[in-house]
């Protein structure tokens, strides 16, 4: 069941028709500014009219490009406190590094102190013990010089005297 073409026709007309008579009643006010023959109070109104307009698109485009450029600064701001915080976390960062590894190294600067003194205490207690016994030695060789003296005929081989034949080493009674 199609819509007959004289019918379609006649619907196309009226819808235009109508159309027609909307946009006449809408330009109706601005018709007389439109045509140059029209009275100049109407023509002046309509120029103030279009100034201001073009006016207030400017004003918004402007106060758009200011919040746009301010919004660039807030972002380059906030950009430049984020990367100086950043720089002070990594300084930062560094001078905890460091003073850990300072640390690190005086306590093994005072445990190499230690060794070396433990060390140094170990050998001068090995030298002391050393000197006791070139002391004892020298004091062995002295008695047996005396003890030539008085008996030539002793046998003072250091290596087969025994150190209890002559006294040199006494034996304590602990009087149990």
């Amino acid at each position: 069941m199609g819509i007959s073409q004289d019918t379609h026709e006649s619907m196309a007309t009226d819808a235009a028709n109508y159309l027609c008579h909307q946009l006449q009643h809408l330009l109706g006010p601005i018709s007389s500014a439109t045509s140059q023959s029209g009275p100049w109070e109407e023509r002046s109104a309509m120029v103030r009219l279009t100034q201001k307009l073009q006016k207030s698109k400017r004003n918004k485009r402007w106060r758009q490009r200011r919040r746009k450029h301010v919004e660039e600064l807030f972002q380059k701001e906030r950009a430049d406190y984020d990367r100086v915080d950043q720089e002070a976390d990594e300084w930062r960062a560094k001078q905890i590094a460091k003073d850990i590894a300072k640390q690190r190294v005086e306590s093994m600067q005072q445990i190499a102190r230690k060794k070396t003194n433990v060390e140094r205490k170990r050998l001068e207690s090995e030298l002391e013990l050393a000197l006791m016994v070139e002391k004892l030695q020298e004091l062995r060789s002295i008695r047996v010089q005396k003890m030539k003296k008085q008996d030539p005929y002793l046998n003072t081989d250091a290596s087969t005297m025994s150190p209890f034949e002559h006294g040199e080493v006494s034996v304590l009674d602990n009087g149990g």
